[in-house]
């Protein structure tokens, strides 16, 4: 089956054919296939940047990431597959910079608390989005539904086993993350579901290029001691690029790019409440994938954690909204 067959098969399978440029139409079944698949990939592609983080920044990284994957993007766009113009700059934008903070605040925290507390932040954005949903919109979500939220939470919390003993403020950073998250993903669902793709997907590369840019400016006047290994990954500047470096930051730029592609069209698709919950299978697929490359097999309780997950998930997507 040749590459364009194969293209042309997941667009109409995704998004229909009469109009896969920007539809607010609500497909909560591919919505969730499409989420799972991103989280598949990104689950995969993340694994590389503690490779990344070894010798060189965070930031630097961004931008490099950016240099290799918005070319791409304009091929796609000129070759047809896709329309480059967005229908509401100002509202792509706005959107861009919430995920784009929300996921540079989770990468930060790295460097100054345990991955378990970041984690942990970063996954409260599903519980964000309902309150958000409540109280903003005014959109009613059944006590099913909510419950189910809720619980895959705890299964998140169960995964990531965060020490109660060790909470201090730093702690709370993360939940920032969750924060910006959550409004990023609601903004797509409100502003941007009749977006074309293409521009979404750009801006997501350009909005984390251009707050690295301001972060290495101040890293330049700073000139803090950054410390060996990827304990300097979010206070180190720009460093020498080694042919290893772009061998994995490639990597990285195209797995982003399908997989981010993926999860923009999977909230574009279905309700944000609904599909929020279908992010949670990141865990399993870091999981999956980790074992597959690195021989770590999850704990029982890990496994607990992601049962309760699932379980969540399966509730969501056979109860509605109201029940």
């Amino acid at each position: 089956m040749g590459l364009e067959m194969w293209w042309e098969m997941v667009l109409t399978w995704f998004e229909g054919r009469e109009g896969w440029v920007g539809m607010s139409e609500t497909k909560p079944m591919a919505a969730a296939g499409a989420m799972l698949l991103a989280m598949a990939i990104i689950g995969l592609i993340d694994n590389f940047v503690v490779i990344i983080a070894e010798t060189h920044g965070l930031w630097q990284f961004q931008i490099a990431r950016m240099v290799m994957a918005v070319p791409v993007i304009f091929v796609v766009g000129a070759l047809g597959l896709g329309v480059l113009n967005a229908k509401s700059w100002p509202a792509v934008v706005t959107r861009s910079a919430f995920v784009a903070m929300g996921l540079l605040i989770y990468f930060g925290g790295l460097a100054f608390m345990p991955i378990e507390q970041v984690a942990a932040g970063i996954f409260t954005s599903p519980i964000w989005v309902l309150l958000i949903t409540v109280v903003v919109f005014r959109r009613k979500i059944g006590l099913v539904r909510a419950s189910a939220i809720l619980t895959g939470f705890l299964g998140v919390v169960i995964v990531l086993s965060p020490d109660a003993g060790e909470v201090t403020a730093l702690s709370f950073v993360p939940i920032t993350a969750g924060i910006f998250y959550a409004i990023g993903a609601i903004l797509t669902r409100e502003w941007c579901s009749d977006e074309n793709s293409l521009p979404l997907l750009a801006m997501n590369f350009v909005a984390f290029a251009a707050f690295s840019a301001v972060a290495l400016v101040f890293l330049a006047f700073l000139n803090p001691e950054v410390q060996a290994g990827a304990e300097g990954f979010l206070v180190r500047g720009w460093a020498p690029m080694d042919a290893n470096f772009l061998k994995w930051v490639a990597l990285q730029a195209v797995g982003s790019l399908v997989g981010v592609w993926f999860l923009i069209r999977s909230y574009q698709m279905a309700e944000t409440s609904f599909i929020s919950m279908f992010e949670f299978s990141f865990l399993v697929f870091a999981s999956f994938w980790a074992w597959v490359l690195f021989g770590n097999v999850p704990e029982p309780w890990t496994l607990l954690g992601i049962a309760l997950i699932i379980a969540a998930g399966i509730v969501i997507a056979l109860r509605d909204d109201t029940r």
